[in-house]
């Protein structure tokens, strides 16, 4: 009997990438994933058989009922990123007890208890309980990645302009709102010390694909780049924009829509996304990335390089 071999295979799909999963009658249903998403896979032979997990809303909405879904690396056709890395043994019974945890009838509890109650399989809401903090509670819980960042936070005050006042702080990593910006995260995760970097697990397939997170940002509809609670426009300028803004009729102001979302405003992100400006951009958005969509591995390498090839570890 061969050695086992623990891996652990991170994923980020990104904002209205193609989906495709069998309904109750055994039909094949293709969709779009409209913000994207990030699960998590691991093994036990190297990474030939994968078990996944992942968190998404019950319904497709910012905010409502959630569950956990295991396997969805059989359902997300376009990955701007994967990620395959060795674990110990210990990383991984814990990684599947997570997930395994999250599958269960009683999983609020016992998923409450892991996370000490500051994750809910009950309740999905994308600013703070989605599929990216179900990932990186797995890290924390596992031992994989577990580290503090400065941050933003929400002082619950409000300045002269109406604005929610905010301050620095210290927190731990949950991830980027942004999924695709969460590559940059995955990348740092260092490997352990006793696994070499040359080892065949690092030249498989699995860690080929983080050069297409770049060319899936140039397409993802903007309101869905947001990240730290400021907007990044693609002509690189940072735009504030609260009541003063200098260019009103381009978009709402990010920072009230997240503070509306985090109040348990349901209608904030759809009353921004109805607007006739947005849709017209966002429809632009779906047509380029349909064509991305077509485009083969080589051909978004190619388009890639130019980025760059983060080293690994």
């Amino acid at each position: 009997m061969s050695e086992k071999r623990y891996t652990l295979t991170l994923y980020i799909a990104p904002p209205n990438g193609a989906t495709e999963h069998k309904d109750s009658n055994g039909n094949i249903v293709k969709d779009n994933s409209q913000a994207g998403h990030i699960f998590y896979a691991i093994s036990d032979d190297g990474g030939v058989h994968k078990k996944g997990y992942g968190f998404s809303p019950v319904v497709s909405e910012m905010i409502g009922k959630g569950h956990a879904v295991a396997n969805e690396q059989n359902i997300y056709k376009d990955l701007a990123y994967k990620r395959t890395i060795e674990i110990t043994e210990e990383q991984y019974n814990k990684l599947k007890a997570f997930g395994e945890a999250s599958l269960k009838e009683n999983h609020a509890k016992t998923v409450s208890q892991l996370t000490k109650g500051k994750f809910s399989t009950e309740t999905y809401n994308f600013i703070n309980n989605s599929c990216i903090d179900y990932v990186f509670h797995a890290l924390r819980y596992s031992g994989v990645y577990d580290h503090k960042v400065l941050d933003v936070c929400y002082t619950g005050s409000i300045d002269r302009l109406g604005n929610p006042e905010v301050e620095p702080c210290y927190k731990q990593d949950d991830g980027h709102l942004n999924v695709l910006n969460n590559a940059k995260i995955f990348d740092s995760i260092p490997i352990a010390s006793q696994f070499s970097k040359n080892s065949d697990i690092y030249n498989i397939k699995d860690n080929q694909y983080h050069n297409s997170v770049a060319e899936w940002l140039k397409h993802t509809p903007f309101y869905y780049r947001v990240d730290n609670n400021q907007q990044e426009m693609p002509h690189e300028k940072r735009i504030d924009i609260a009541g003063n803004n200098t260019e009103p009729d381009l978009l709402s102001s990010t920072r009230d829509l997240i503070a509306h979302l985090q109040s348990g405003d349901k209608n904030a992100l759809s009353n921004f996304t109805s607007r006739a400006d947005i849709q017209e951009l966002h429809q632009s958005a779906l047509a380029d990335v349909k064509a991305l969509s077509q485009r083969n591995e080589k051909e978004l390498d190619n388009a890639a390089a130019g980025w760059g090839n983060p080293e690994m570890g």
